[in-house]
């Protein structure tokens, strides 16, 4: 008979901590809920927050360079604008390439750059670090 009080404590202990397991189960399944809810809720927030900037860089930058690049392959007259285009592939570039004043203006280009880079950043650096300098008042 004792035996058998135990044994039925015993079941009764493991049933007890079973459904306690499952209480916590459920409560981390619901956490992890709320959790998933949560980060969807910050990335839908994030994604929300980003879309103005994206259709800005949009309209400003990825609209005129693809127009720019859809241009370059078709011929217009400039005395003419509303004169139908003519599809000219890659012949502006060709045209271009073979073309001297490109070739000059390329490099003048590439030394602007090399020599404006450099002194821009030397200027700014200066400026930053004679501000940065402590100053004496009286």
């Amino acid at each position: 008979m004792r035996r058998s009080l135990a044994a039925a404590r015993d079941d009764k202990v493991r049933m007890m901590s079973r459904s306690l397991a499952a209480a916590r189960d459920d409560k981390v399944r619901m956490t992890s809920r709320r959790r998933l809810r949560k980060d969807l809720s910050e990335r839908a927030l994030g994604t929300l927050l980003l879309l103005p900037a994206t259709l800005l860089l949009l309209v400003i930058v990825v609209y005129p360079v693809a127009t720019l690049f859809w241009n370059s392959l078709h011929a217009v007259d400039n005395a003419n604008p509303a004169a139908a285009e003519t599809f000219v592939a890659l012949s502006n570039y060709t045209r271009a390439f073979d073309d001297e004043r490109f070739w000059q203006s390329a490099w003048n280009t590439i030394l602007y750059v090399i020599v404006t880079v450099p002194g821009a950043l030397a200027v700014g650096l200066g400026l930053a670090l004679l501000a940065n300098m402590p100053f004496r008042i009286k």
